[in-house]
């Protein structure tokens, strides 16, 4: 067993009822690259695992996602974790390029601002340093979604370690907590809730495989909690990010081979 494996066990599991989220830990430059290991184990078994998942048609082309109920430290929540399939006309490498760009976080979450992706916490420069476009850094966002925020004097803050690894065609974000913004969410007690801001919740993985000359199938896992106390409100979210989603990376696809 890797050093990683041994110091970072139990803070995620997958069983037959529920996945155990990986929580929020400290990152510093010591563990940085452990995390992003564990959180890119965790993705790809999230990926992987057969069981417990629900399925649920979200759209009248009949494209599917699953939802499994989220356990461990965010239990309490009372809300899933969604993973959708998708099968696209793009070569895999140009495609993971495209999502690790700004256009491509662009088209992942259009609610987010441009500006925004080019900043970073701290960034973890040795990670990977053969692999073009390979990084790992924190950063952090802020919640731009009106049904939420509407009635919000307080912003609503992401702080996210961030992994591109290009060679496995894996991008991997997982909330955590860093020196820079001081606070944390309320599911955790390594430090006190943030004062300045809400602290939301980001669990998101995307893999792209080659299945054929220019065709991938892309695999996307997402799991939020930004702050409404109300996990009815909470699953609709998330799940409702799916179509609209699928949409976008086909329209892509459309466009790409239109420029051929």
């Amino acid at each position: 067993m890797c050093t990683y494996e041994k110091n970072m066990a139990g803070l995620w599991k997958i069983t037959k009822d529920a996945v155990e989220l990986l929580s929020e830990q400290v990152v510093t430059e010591n563990n940085a690259v452990d995390l992003a290991k564990v959180a890119s184990i965790q993705a790809m078994a999230i990926f992987n695992d057969n069981q417990g998942w629900v399925r649920h048609v979200i759209n009248k082309t009949g494209d599917i996602i699953e939802t499994k109920p989220v356990g461990g430290v965010f239990k309490s929540a009372g809300t899933s974790i969604s993973r959708g399939f998708i099968d696209i006309d793009m070569d895999a490498d140009k495609l993971f390029t495209f999502f690790i760009s700004p256009e491509g976080y662009g088209l992942i979450d259009p609610d987010s601002r441009p500006e925004e992706q080019a900043k970073y916490l701290q960034r973890f420069e040795g990670f990977k340093q053969n692999i073009p476009g390979a990084k790992l850094e924190v950063a952090n966002s802020f919640l731009q979604l009106p049904i939420v925020m509407k009635k919000e004097t307080k912003d609503r803050e992401y702080v996210i370690l961030n992994m591109h690894d290009p060679s496995r065609r894996l991008f991997t974000s997982n909330s955590m907590l860093h020196t820079s913004r001081p606070g944390g969410s309320s599911f955790q007690n390594i430090v006190p809730e943030s004062k300045e801001t809400t602290r939301i919740l980001n669990t998101f993985a995307l893999h792209c495989v080659p299945t054929g000359p220019n065709k991938c199938r892309v695999s996307t896992t997402s799991w939020t909690d930004v702050a409404t106390g109300n996990a009815k409100l909470e699953d609709r979210l998330i799940q409702g990010w799916w179509a609209p989603y699928f949409e976008r990376l086909r329209k892509l696809a459309e466009s790409t081979r239109s420029t051929l």
